[in-house]
């Protein structure tokens, strides 16, 4: 049975499943997908979807198709860490991740489900990636994976304070690995983070899958993607971006989540 047909058997179960099988909290194999096999812990608000393989599985596919043994991935905005868990597969032990979570708890979440799997190949930090180094306000957001700079979105949940670093700064002054790959889903800080990582983008040329939400954002990181010499297409679909000037509602504009690739 494909992860499709067992979404489809699962969906009309999972009050059901919640409750007892698969509940909050519990650990449990992932059972298809291509994170099959590994071992992840149920959390609240991200429901079952990563249990049966049904987690942005278009995203994890393009993920399993660009990303290869050695390569050097970057995840900004970690949460979790269902895709972490995948990219520590994919890079094997020659490769490396480096996972991005500015809120402690969820750190240390992630942290746990990949010492369930026992990957030594990914580095954890508890920072948030933006256009300057330093602290700044930030929100928690009205569920686990809505935490935001407090500069680019609602107010709504806890206030509290994080380090935040550029990714030029981490890659060039910090000397870490440059990325092959970077996935990027930060709730509306996408242009600051790719602003501050234009260095990076220039020189190395690694691939980009972003998760995009609200126009401005559209607008602003496709001038950053214009900028450094990017195409991108919109994952749901496969569809070139046709205009990188234009965002949400314009059906040939940026939106939504996307993956680009250097043009040369």
């Amino acid at each position: 049975m494909n992860s499709l047909k067992l979404r489809r058997l699962v969906k009309p179960l999972k009050p059901l499943l919640a409750t007892t099988i698969w509940r909050e909290g519990s650990v449990r194999t992932i059972l298809f997908g291509p994170c099959r096999g590994l071992k992840y812990r149920i959390f609240p608000q991200m429901g079952l979807s990563p249990i049966y393989g049904g987690w942005e599985a278009e995203a994890q596919a393009l993920m399993t198709k660009h990303i290869k043994a050695g390569h050097v991935v970057y995840d900004v905005g970690a949460n979790y860490g269902i895709h972490v868990l995948l990219f520590a597969r994919l890079v094997q032990t020659k490769g490396h991740v480096y996972a991005f979570e500015p809120i402690g708890n969820i750190l240390q979440e992630l942290q746990h489900n990949i010492s369930l799997n026992q990957f030594s190949n990914v580095t954890c930090l508890n920072l948030a990636i933006s256009d300057v180094t330093g602290s700044s306000p930030f929100v928690t957001g009205h569920h686990v994976g809505a935490g935001h700079l407090s500069a680019v979105g609602d107010a709504q949940g806890t206030k509290i304070s994080v380090e935040t670093t550029t990714l030029d700064e981490f890659v060039f002054l910090h000397k870490n690995l440059p990325p092959n790959f970077i996935k990027m889903d930060i709730e509306g800080a996408e242009s600051k983070a790719l602003s501050g990582a234009v260095r990076v983008l220039k020189k190395f040329r690694p691939i980009l899958l972003v998760d995009l939400h609200n126009p401005s954002q559209d607008v602003a990181v496709g001038q950053i993607l214009s900028e450094c010499r990017y195409e991108a297409f919109h994952t749901e679909d496969g569809n070139k971006v046709k205009d990188l000037s234009k965002g949400w509602p314009a059906v040939d504009g940026l939106w939504g989540q996307f993956i680009a690739f250097p043009t040369n």
